[in-house]
């Protein structure tokens, strides 16, 4: 399942790290956009939790607020399986599982041409 064409082996690292960019750009759109939402959704709770921290006081905020929770959830989510699957790449490198299916999808591409969305930054 290893990569055998030397020549893809370089579009396939331009289009693992445009994944890579892509996830870390939907992390940073989710705490500028919905992480904000979620605290202004929450701000009076919050404010009484500043008085009187308790546990139950932040379960209960929560459970009558399901979607800022669920806004939290998504935020924090996305942003831990993205630093998960970062740190199996700079542990291990990519798969040979992952190589394969990167190098379908450049094949795919290499198909399309020019008038493929990607085509400008898988191949140079």
């Amino acid at each position: 399942m290893t990569i055998v064409d030397s020549d893809l082996a370089k579009p396939v690292q331009r289009l693992y790290l445009l994944h890579l960019y892509g996830r870390w750009l939907l992390t940073a759109i989710a705490w500028l956009l919905v992480a904000p939402w979620a605290i202004g959704r929450l701000w009076d709770d919050i404010q009484l939790m500043t008085e009187y921290f308790t546990w139950a006081s932040v379960r209960y905020s929560l459970m009558f607020n399901l979607f800022p929770a669920y806004g939290f959830l998504f935020c924090i989510g996305v942003t831990v399986s993205t630093l998960i699957w970062h740190g199996l790449y700079l542990g291990q490198g990519i798969s040979p599982r992952e190589q394969f299916r990167l190098a379908n999808q450049v094949k795919k591409i290499q198909i399309a041409g020019p008038k493929h969305i990607l085509w400008k930054w898988v191949f140079k």
